[in-house]
């Protein structure tokens, strides 16, 4: 576990409790597989709470107490500043944020440690198919390769993109290789992702926007829904303060950009979310 790592990155004493590690969702390089286990659904009221933000276009922390549920797929190559960034903004502005592994062994048992693009050690809070029992305001798919591509061929994390219909986000080369071939960017949205993956999103939705974060309505999901993307590790920043006003409203994300020392235009994206959403 995270608090027993030994030089070696493998730790010498796990407490185990019905086959799940004691200590998960860190940023270390703890590796462990895991047994799915059921976890708690949300109640109605906050499915209808949800339902009504999204109609009503106002941010879900003005209609109810319960912080926002955040939800981050993760994979072996996932980028780790497009993962971790959102993570970390996303919980300063008081969101409820699990990270989702989509890795198995052998098929049948999760595996929420994971080796990020860079080779630094991801740890998962869930399996992706624990994820998709429960309801979030928002799921995040950061890019990197292979991790992009994992997601992609992870029939869990396309059917619960595919299943959730309220906010998605994606960067760098997720957009092109996981929201368009999912079809949840539509020939005419307006996305951006990493330059190497331009002439691959242009080809599938016709253009691909030079934005640093775009904004469009979600074709399909539910009134209100959107899609905002972006370009890559030195626009995670920009993006993830765009996940805070998509959620909590523009006057959260700056409030919480202001201690980070952010460049001038890091709340270009916050401010074209605040727009979409008016």
């Amino acid at each position: 576990c995270p608090n027993n790592i030994g030089m070696s990155g493998v730790s010498s004493h796990c407490h185990v409790s019905s086959q799940r590690c004691c200590h998960r969702g860190g940023v270390v390089g703890a590796f462990h597989s895991h047994s799915r286990a059921p976890v708690s659904r949300p109640l109605a009221r906050r499915r209808a709470l949800v339902s009504r933000a999204a109609s009503s276009r106002v941010p879900l922390c003005t209609i109810m107490s319960v912080p926002p549920r955040a939800l981050v797929l993760l994979a072996d190559g996932s980028e780790e500043i497009e993962t971790t960034a959102p993570v970390d903004i996303l919980r300063r502005a008081g969101a409820h944020v699990k990270l989702a592994s989509v890795e198995v062994v052998a098929g049948t048992w999760a595996r929420l440690g994971v080796a990020a693009s860079r080779g630094v050690g991801l740890v998962g809070d869930v399996s992706v198919e624990e994820a998709a029992q429960g309801t979030w305001d928002v799921i995040v798919v950061p890019g990197g390769m292979p991790g992009a591509k994992h997601i992609r061929e992870s029939e869990h994390a396309v059917k619960l993109l595919q299943s959730h219909k309220g906010h998605v986000a994606a960067i760098c080369a997720a957009p092109a290789v996981v929201l368009a071939d999912a079809g949840i960017l539509a020939q005419g949205d307006k996305a951006t992702c990493h330059p190497a993956f331009a002439e691959s999103l242009t080809d599938q939705i016709g253009k691909c926007a030079d934005d640093r974060v775009a904004v469009t309505a979600r074709t399909g999901g539910d009134q209100g829904s959107l899609v905002i993307t972006s370009r890559g590790p030195g626009t995670a920043i920009e993006f993830s303060l765009a996940l805070v006003a998509l959620i909590f409203g523009s006057e959260k994300a700056a409030e919480v950009a202001g201690p980070m020392v952010v460049h001038d235009g890091a709340l270009d994206g916050a401010a074209a979310v605040s727009a979409a959403l008016a």
